[in-house]
């Protein structure tokens, strides 16, 4: 018998709080490092209301089994739109083992993006970027990783990501530790198609949007912002990884 496809469902527009606490629950197993977490607390205010900016505006978009008697979350990206430089940044990337390697995580970057494109458009604009992060294999081990660096960062190749190379800091996440630094800076292109390069104002827009929402108010004086622009072109290759 087929497996019946995949339900995919946005949390902010379908309020399901048993779908966002089993979400929850595989994001605790899968992202361990406590300087790349968030505090799963504050993404119900961020969900179903737009914050004033700088705060982005956040989805979470779930892919689902609803085919037998109770409903199965079979993974998951949050991910959100920043209004002023008209970027999106893919937060948590989550499958269930169970479910790896059945093409979910393509379906949920595909829908991803054009839930982006429609947040922009719905702003009046065009989409310049789409940006997530991983772990840098080469800084880190594989030991207390649900995925290993590798192999997380293998799996977004085949999804499209390229790395945007630069000195990338990720500013103390709200709920967080403290600032990452071993973490790549990846950009997805907004249809989905290849590309080898991306406007180095839209990755310094985003860079500073993206640290003022997370409570620097001034990244200009901030020393790890400063080393990410002085490292920006006009055009920025991408390379593969």
């Amino acid at each position: 018998m087929t497996a019946s496809a995949p339900q995919l469902l946005d949390l902010r527009e379908h309020i399901r709080p048993d779908l966002l606490a089993a979400f929850v629950d595989l994001y605790t197993c899968t992202f361990t490092d406590p300087s790349e977490r968030e505090d799963p607390a504050q993404w119900p205010l961020r969900l179903y209301s737009d914050l004033p900016a700088p705060q982005p505006r956040m989805h979470l978009l779930v892919a689902i089994d609803d085919s037998g008697a109770d409903t199965r979350l079979l993974g998951g990206v949050a991910f959100e739109y920043y209004r002023a430089s008209r970027c999106g940044l893919l937060t948590y990337l989550v499958i269930d083992p169970a479910h790896r390697r059945r093409s979910l995580a393509r379906q949920l970057i595909q829908r991803t993006l054009v839930l982006l494109q429609q947040d922009a458009s719905e702003y009046g604009t065009v989409l310049r970027g789409v940006f997530s992060e991983t772990k840098d294999p080469d800084q880190v081990g594989a030991h207390g990783n649900a995925m290993s660096p590798r192999e997380r960062l293998t799996a977004l190749a085949r999804l499209g990501a390229r790395l945007i190379d630069i000195p990338y800091v990720q500013p103390t996440l709200a709920g967080g530790s403290e600032r990452c630094r071993h973490l790549l800076l990846l950009a997805f292109h907004p249809d989905s198609t290849q590309t080898d390069h991306i406007e180095g104002g839209a990755v310094r827009d985003f860079l500073h949007e993206f640290y003022r929402a997370l409570g620097v108010d001034t990244p200009e004086a901030d020393d790890d912002f400063r080393a990410m622009e002085r490292s920006l072109a006009v055009t920025v290759a991408l390379k593969a990884l």
